[in-house]
């Protein structure tokens, strides 16, 4: 029956790519000969203009088919981490705008994520948020949810490096406690090289996210979690047997 249907959706798809190339060719065809007074040029740019437009075609399809995939992973991720069927997910969202909210910015950033990680991520938050009890908290999650969606692998490595104790070993015992988890700059791009010619954007994208913050301590520069960051971090450690990202 999969077979079946899918072959049903690929000749549907076929046929539709072949009506836009000729609607393009015709489009094209018109518009050159009105343009130029010579129906030879016109019929010549439309024939080259119909397999263009197929092309065209045959991507949009495509790129909307990945983004309906990603919406459904979201959703089925969702009812997982929530622990409820998805039917159930949809009834606590669907009778409250706070929630509703929260499920588009979820359904929205999903359809631009390019890794699993990052839907797993916003599907635990649209969980999260879909089984809160008050609003305040539902605000909570969509402001995490905002701030998740901006962000790309890099940021995410970053913010996993941050979440564990810097590896400066101070010798006063103050410092250590009050620096345990702030992080020199050279030391975050030794942990993760590929940080290393980005970080400057990457630091300042989790800086305006409100996720990290910097300062100085004597000549080094260090950056730490802000309270917010450990937060979103909370959604990310629930998704630690998620794997390291993988594109979509």
């Amino acid at each position: 029956m999969d077979d079946q249907l899918s072959e049903a959706n690929e000749r549907a798809g076929n046929a539709f790519d072949r009506l836009i190339g000729n609607l393009a060719n015709a489009g094209v065809t018109t518009y050159v000969t009105q343009a130029t007074g010579s129906p030879e040029s016109g019929a010549a740019i439309g024939a080259m203009a119909a397999p263009l437009g197929e092309e065209i075609s045959f991507a949009l399809r495509k790129f909307l088919g990945i983004k309906e995939r990603r919406a459904q992973v979201l959703i089925e991720s969702a009812s997982i981490q929530g622990d409820i069927s998805v039917d159930e997910l949809v009834a606590a969202i669907s009778d409250d705008p706070s929630r509703l909210a929260l499920l588009s910015r979820a359904l929205d950033a999903a359809a631009n994520a390019n890794t699993l990680l990052k839907i797993a991520l916003l599907a635990n938050v649209l969980a999260s948020g879909a089984l809160r009890k008050d609003d305040a908290s539902v605000d909570e999650e969509i402001l995490a949810m905002d701030a998740l969606a901006q962000l790309e692998t890099p940021h995410l490595r970053m913010l996993v490096i941050l979440l564990d104790r810097s590896p400066v070993w101070r010798t006063a015992a103050s410092e250590r406690r009050k620096l345990l988890r702030h992080w020199p700059e050279e030391r975050i791009v030794q942990k993760d090289v590929g940080l290393s010619v980005a970080f400057p954007a990457i630091a300042a994208k989790l800086q305006s996210l409100g996720l990290v913050s910097s300062m100085h301590y004597g000549d080094e520069n260090l950056w730490s979690l802000t309270s917010f960051g450990q937060v979103c971090l909370g959604k990310l450690a629930g998704t630690a047997d998620q794997g390291k990202p993988e594109g979509m």
